[in-house]
């Protein structure tokens, strides 16, 4: 599966603050969430109230909590 996998926009609880999360298969696959009209949108009302800046990130180190058997989840 390739491209843009999903987003998370966050909002601190005092509401000064936006998180961007998102998920692409590969960093060659930035243009493809640029592509998702529900994110550009919402993209895009956040650069008229806010400055933003992009940057790609590997992930380094998963932490998922521990079931109850304890295996990781």
């Amino acid at each position: 599966m390739g491209g843009f996998l999903w987003s998370n926009l966050a909002k601190s609880t005092d509401g000064l603050t936006v998180v961007n999360i998102e998920a692409i298969s590969d960093e060659g696959d930035v243009g493809a969430f640029f592509s998702d009209p529900v994110f550009v949108k919402k993209f895009k009302r956040l650069g008229e109230v806010s400055t933003s800046e992009f940057h790609t990130y590997r992930v380094g180190d998963l932490i998922q909590p521990m079931i109850s058997n304890g295996a990781a989840a």
